[in-house]
Protein backbone atom coordinates (compact mmCIF):
# COMPACT_ATOMS: atom_id res chain seq x y z
CA UNK A 1 0.00 0.00 0.00
CA UNK A 2 2.74 2.45 0.85
CA UNK A 3 4.41 1.44 -2.70
CA UNK A 4 1.06 2.96 -4.50
CA UNK A 5 0.85 5.85 -2.50
CA UNK A 6 4.58 6.63 -3.52
CA UNK A 7 4.26 5.77 -7.06
CA UNK A 8 0.49 8.25 -6.98
CA UNK A 9 2.26 10.97 -5.17
CA UNK A 10 5.20 11.16 -7.49
CA UNK A 11 3.16 10.68 -10.69
CA UNK A 12 0.77 14.08 -9.08
CA UNK A 13 4.10 15.79 -8.68
CA UNK A 14 5.00 14.98 -12.34
CA UNK A 15 1.74 15.79 -13.98
CA UNK A 16 1.97 18.98 -12.06
CA UNK A 17 5.38 19.70 -13.59
CA UNK A 18 4.23 19.26 -17.10
CA UNK A 19 1.27 21.38 -16.50
CA UNK A 20 3.20 24.27 -14.88
CA UNK A 21 6.06 24.26 -17.98
CA UNK A 22 3.25 24.05 -20.09
CA UNK A 23 1.92 27.53 -18.86
CA UNK A 24 5.23 29.32 -18.89
CA UNK A 25 6.08 28.10 -22.32
CA UNK A 26 2.51 29.68 -23.42
CA UNK A 27 4.22 33.04 -21.96
CA UNK A 28 5.51 35.26 -24.63
CA UNK A 29 7.79 36.89 -22.85
CA UNK A 30 9.70 33.90 -22.63
CA UNK A 31 10.90 33.05 -25.56
CA UNK A 32 13.88 35.67 -27.35
CA UNK A 33 13.79 36.61 -30.94
CA UNK A 34 16.88 35.88 -33.07
CA UNK A 35 18.29 34.12 -36.33
CA UNK A 36 19.68 31.07 -37.12
CA UNK A 37 21.68 29.79 -40.65
CA UNK A 38 20.83 27.16 -42.27
CA UNK A 39 23.91 25.12 -42.71
CA UNK A 40 22.72 21.76 -44.74
CA UNK A 41 19.73 19.42 -45.76
CA UNK A 42 19.62 15.54 -45.46
CA UNK A 43 17.08 13.64 -47.80
CA UNK A 44 15.18 10.71 -46.34
CA UNK A 45 13.17 8.38 -48.09
CA UNK A 46 9.99 6.67 -46.34
CA UNK A 47 7.93 3.37 -47.93
CA UNK A 48 4.78 4.59 -48.93
CA UNK A 49 2.01 3.23 -47.17
CA UNK A 50 -0.17 2.86 -50.38
CA UNK A 51 2.38 0.40 -52.65
CA UNK A 52 3.43 -2.76 -52.57
CA UNK A 53 5.49 -4.99 -54.50
CA UNK A 54 7.04 -4.17 -57.81
CA UNK A 55 5.37 -0.81 -57.59
CA UNK A 56 6.63 0.49 -54.09
CA UNK A 57 7.68 4.01 -54.82
CA UNK A 58 9.16 5.63 -51.52
CA UNK A 59 8.51 9.02 -50.96
CA UNK A 60 11.12 11.73 -50.61
CA UNK A 61 11.65 14.26 -47.47
CA UNK A 62 13.91 17.00 -47.03
CA UNK A 63 15.20 18.22 -43.63
CA UNK A 64 17.12 21.28 -43.25
CA UNK A 65 20.09 21.66 -40.36
CA UNK A 66 19.90 25.29 -38.58
CA UNK A 67 22.35 26.61 -36.34
CA UNK A 68 21.96 29.66 -33.62
CA UNK A 69 24.29 30.69 -30.79
CA UNK A 70 22.86 31.33 -27.58
CA UNK A 71 25.72 32.99 -24.65
CA UNK A 72 28.27 31.21 -26.50
CA UNK A 73 26.57 27.90 -26.80
CA UNK A 74 25.84 26.77 -30.51
CA UNK A 75 22.71 24.61 -30.98
CA UNK A 76 21.96 22.67 -34.20
CA UNK A 77 18.44 21.48 -34.92
CA UNK A 78 16.54 20.42 -37.87
CA UNK A 79 13.41 21.75 -39.49
CA UNK A 80 11.17 21.09 -42.23
CA UNK A 81 11.45 23.84 -44.39
CA UNK A 82 13.45 26.75 -45.65
CA UNK A 83 12.86 29.96 -47.36
CA UNK A 84 16.10 28.53 -49.24
CA UNK A 85 18.23 25.88 -49.83
CA UNK A 86 20.97 28.07 -49.82
CA UNK A 87 23.50 27.78 -47.32
CA UNK A 88 23.19 30.71 -45.04
CA UNK A 89 20.44 31.74 -45.51
CA UNK A 90 18.48 34.09 -42.25
CA UNK A 91 16.03 31.89 -40.52
CA UNK A 92 14.13 33.97 -37.42
CA UNK A 93 13.59 31.55 -35.02
CA UNK A 94 12.57 31.97 -31.21
CA UNK A 95 14.04 30.38 -28.34
CA UNK A 96 13.04 29.27 -25.14
CA UNK A 97 14.77 31.69 -22.21
CA UNK A 98 15.41 28.66 -19.84
CA UNK A 99 15.92 26.13 -22.24
CA UNK A 100 17.87 27.63 -24.97
CA UNK A 101 17.81 24.34 -27.27
CA UNK A 102 13.99 24.67 -27.28
CA UNK A 103 13.13 26.86 -30.31
CA UNK A 104 10.55 27.73 -32.43
CA UNK A 105 9.73 29.68 -36.45
CA UNK A 106 9.12 32.60 -35.82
Amino acid sequence: MIGIAVCIIIFAIYVLAVIANGIRRKDESAWVNTDAHLTGRKNTYKASAHSSGYFHVPTEHTEYEIEYWVNGQKYVKWIESAPSEKAGTRIPIQYYKERPSSFRER
